[in-house]
């Protein structure tokens, strides 16, 4: 797990917590610039999703403990505040149900809240990986019905769905299938308690 730091160190801290599969800096880049002239911004890019490493996500309780030893290192244990996209949002619950870290604002977006048994959980990942896997990896659908689908949507809808696919980050051939697996499940399954 990587953290990039943007602004001054001295300024109120802001943890940016990207969504399942994407790209810190597709979902974030636009707005770090504004952001930074008041905040101290800090992106993680969790492992396996960033490219100037080699490692796969295991875990969210694994990537949890990360972030918390990151702050509690470099912050002495303290945010002003911590925003989760979509998986992002997964992240700071269970930061803030750990208490390892003071965080005076929890922020979700978009945050997935699905609460599937785990043998439901493992047949909707198993489905839904092999399918938008390659779409991460090569950046279009292997099956051409959906790329042609996905073509029409981004026609249609213009600079929103140019938005969207900008926000997973594009190409990205270094992330593998395991690691979008083993992000899928835990969103799709019922959340783990924390310890």
């Amino acid at each position: 797990m990587k953290v990039y730091s943007f602004g001054l160190e001295t300024a109120p801290t802001i943890l940016l917590l990207p969504g399942t599969c994407c790209d810190w800096k597709g979902n974030f880049g636009k707005v770090i610039p504004l952001l930074s002239d008041t905040f101290h911004v800090l992106c993680v890019s969790y492992d396996g999703f960033d490219k100037t490493e080699h490692t796969e996500f295991s875990a969210m309780l694994d990537e949890t403990a990360k972030i918390e030893d990151y702050v509690q290192k470099n912050l002495g244990g303290q945010i002003r505040a911590a925003y989760g996209c979509s998986l992002g949002g997964s992240f700071v619950g269970l930061l803030a149900a750990r208490q390892n870290i003071h965080m005076d604002y929890e922020i979700l977006g978009s945050s997935d809240l699905d609460q599937a048994s785990p043998f439901v959980a493992k047949l909707e990942t198993n489905l839904l990986v092999p399918i938008i896997y390659p779409m991460i990896r090569d950046g279009k659908f292997k099956n051409r019905l959906l790329q042609k689908r996905m073509k029409h949507s981004m026609e249609k809808n213009g600079d929103y769905g140019k938005a969207f696919v900008e926000m997973l980050g594009g190409v990205r051939p270094f992330v593998t299938k395991q690691s979008c697996k083993n992000q899928f499940y835990p969103v799709l399954r019922r959340k783990p308690r924390p310890t």
